[in-house]
């Protein structure tokens, strides 16, 4: 089994969102500066430092939680997909601590889902209606006429679990958000639109997690507690404001420093399950002789609020490498694996069984448990075992 990758987020139910609390955040730094003002009139500038920026601190932690629990939306649990790695975003960070979007260490690609092309694209007569109860019916209804210019001659019945990962879904259609889907990259321009088309193409972008935002989030709570002992130190006579500063000067470069660290926690490509820690992308692969992956991927199915409207698997639990093509035969529909509904069921049902909560209670039954022979693992009962046989010599 590959390894099952780190988790830092929780989805919220789509009654349970709300937006980025920036009430929130404005009545945190209000009281931050209140404090600051106010002490510094009082001649206090050693404890209205502190209190200030235990307020960034807490402004901050607030601003984690919201990413890490509240951001994501649930859209029905774990999901699987087979495609291929089309488009590489990995993580770019610098050396910034003060900027905040670097905190994003998670690695991003984009899944051209099977059966389909670069080219293929969602109806524009379905896009601009998808947030209506209507609008999946009508595809459905609408696909066997569709121009093979922007979807396969197959039937959706054989596609319709690859095609609903896309979908605008109607849990959300009260929540007024945005929905682009995924396009193809050329350049920073959109490819040109076949008649009928759209620009939301059958691509389902991923992401493996990694922990930068939630490194920060225990920072600034550990920062914010140093804060709120330098502003309490102010109050021992004498030397009591020279150790606020000192220590709320040792907190802020402790963040300098770490919050470069914690930008540079990248997750990146996996090591196992074929992969070696790199993929080929098809729109990398430089030439049609290209080698381009072909990904079975498994992971939690969610709509992340932060972007202009799509869905994602985030975090991916796990990913194998199932074969490969060419940048040429991809783009003509050849995708070279055989029977690829059928190995997307096979892999959903060997993955059910391994997360299924039943299975770390039969591995523990005794006929499961694995034993080395004494002779090779050393372990010798009450009776000593005899020497083996000399090479060549037959044991009986």
């Amino acid at each position: 089994m590959p390894t099952w990758f780190p988790s830092y987020t929780n989805c919220s139910s789509p009654s349970g969102y709300y937006g980025i609390p920036a009430w929130a955040l404005a009545l945190i730094g209000g009281v931050g500066v209140a404090a600051l003002i106010a002490l510094a009139v009082a001649g206090s500038w050693a404890p209205g430092v502190a209190a200030f920026l235990a307020t960034v601190c807490l402004a901050g932690i607030t601003f984690c939680s919201w990413w890490l629990n509240v951001r994501l939306i649930c859209l029905g649990g774990d999901r699987s997909a087979i495609g291929a790695i089309y488009h590489l975003e990995p993580p770019n960070p610098t050396l910034d601590p003060f900027a905040f979007g670097d905190y994003d260490t998670d690695y991003s690609f984009n899944l051209l889902l099977w059966p389909f092309t670069p080219k293929h694209e969602l109806p524009n007569s379905f896009v601009s209606n998808q947030w209506s109860s209507s609008a999946t019916p009508a595809l459905i209804t609408d696909w066997p006429t569709l121009p093979s210019s922007i979807v396969p001659a197959i039937p959706f019945s054989e596609v319709e679990s690859q095609v609903e990962l896309i979908l605008a879904q109607q849990s959300m259609a009260s929540l007024g958000l945005g929905f682009t889907g995924q396009d193809v990259e050329s350049g920073d321009e959109p490819a040109p639109q076949p008649a009928a088309g759209s620009s939301q193409h059958f691509l389902l972008h991923c992401e493996i997690e990694g922990p930068g935002m939630y490194d920060l989030r225990i920072l600034l709570w550990v920062l914010f507690g140093v804060f709120i002992v330098a502003a309490a130190l102010s109050l021992i006579p004498v030397i009591g404001s020279i150790l606020s500063w000192i220590l709320s000067i040792l907190a802020f470069l402790a963040f300098l420093f770490g919050g470069a660290a914690i930008t540079h926690e990248d997750a990146s490509p996996p090591t196992t399950g074929g992969w070696g820690g790199s993929f080929n992308p098809y729109d990398g692969a430089g030439n049609p002789n290209g080698q381009v992956d072909i990904a079975y991927v498994f992971g939690r199915w969610v709509y992340d609020s932060l972007h202009t409207g799509w869905n994602e698997l985030h975090p991916l639990h796990f990913m194998i490498k199932i074969g490969s093509t060419t940048q040429g035969n991809l783009a003509n529909g050849n995708w070279g694996i055989p029977d690829i509904p059928d190995l997307l069921q096979n892999l959903n049902d060997k993955y059910n069984v391994i997360n299924s909560p039943s299975t770390p209670a039969a591995q523990q039954q005794p006929q499961n448990q694995w034993n080395l022979h004494p002779l090779l693992d050393g372990c010798l009962g009450p009776e000593p075992y005899p020497q083996p046989p000399p090479p060549g010599q037959n044991i009986q």
